[in-house]
């Protein structure tokens, strides 16, 4: 079984539960994003499988870079797989170029599997969350930043690509504030996929449409993690996991594509912002 045939059985095991690996349940401080030893935070399906883990530290390291910060994986420690893949060229006999992906998995250990680390590697405390604020402002600037179309009052919350703009309902009509903001991203990331952005598919064939939608739930759990918040499950998405499932049988790279898709949103989002503040 290769390791893409692994990957995807576990997330099968976890959509046939009822799970979905990239929803984490909020217990207090919450789920981090996962971040490299050099605090870089991790893309595309490492977030989903460091996450699966269910640790409580945001850091992850290979043995040899916990061994030279003063640190040892304790005794009987197992690790976690994650990938990393790089574009690489090749020229054909014909004189013709090739491009495709190269994968390299090796195995990380979180700073709570380790001993000995600096205090900054440890679990953050965990604290009750309490939402004092009725909007989050720097969530607020996130989006403004990307300059989307957003448009609010609607009955519904969806991103219309014909005409390029997000509905959304009031932030008064949903039930919390955390459900909102799981709801906005959700609608940005479609956003990203317009024909004048990342492009990608819209179709309103069932199956496609099911892809985007996985892409989509996957960007808002990534934004709402890259902001402290806790991403809310959309019941409405349901009866998507047969298709997920479906597509996961067809293809063992299906999740790896889905999740490398919503971190390019993610990324797109950011980058806008980033552009916003430069041009200000």
């Amino acid at each position: 079984m290769s390791k893409f045939d692994d990957v995807t059985r576990q997330i099968k095991a976890q959509l046939k539960a009822g799970t979905r690996p990239w929803i984490k349940p909020w217990n207090g401080g919450g789920m981090p994003m996962p971040l490299r030893f050099n605090g870089e935070m991790y893309q595309g399906i490492n977030v989903i499988l460091l996450w699966m883990q269910g640790r409580t530290a945001p850091t992850w390291m290979t043995y040899r870079q916990a061994q030279e910060i003063g640190g040892q994986v304790r005794k009987g420690e197992r690790g976690t797989s994650v990938c990393y893949s790089a574009p690489v060229t090749t020229k054909l006999p014909s004189g013709a170029e090739e491009t495709y992906r190269c994968y390299r998995w090796y195995t990380v250990f979180n700073a709570d599997q380790i001993d000995g680390l600096p205090d900054k590697y440890q679990p953050p405390l965990v604290q009750d969350y309490i939402n004092t604020d009725p909007k989050d402002t720097v969530a607020d600037d996130l989006v403004s930043g990307t300059k989307a179309d957003v448009r609010n009052g609607a009955s519904k919350a969806y991103f219309n690509p014909t005409h390029d703009y997000i509905n959304m309902p009031k932030f008064e009509d949903f039930r919390s504030a955390l459900d909102y903001y799981s709801t906005l991203f959700h609608e940005l990331v479609h956003w990203t996929g317009h024909k004048s952005r990342l492009e990608r598919n819209f179709s309103r064939n069932k199956t496609d449409y099911a892809i985007e939608e996985l892409v989509a739930e996957m960007g808002s759990a990534f934004l709402m993690a890259q902001l402290g918040l806790e991403a809310k499950v959309r019941e409405d998405h349901a009866s998507y996991i047969e298709h997920w499932l479906k597509a996961l049988d067809n293809d063992s790279k299906f999740i790896f594509s889905a999740a490398s898709a919503a971190s390019k949103a993610v990324n797109y989002i950011w980058e806008a912002q980033t552009a916003k503040k430069e041009a200000a």
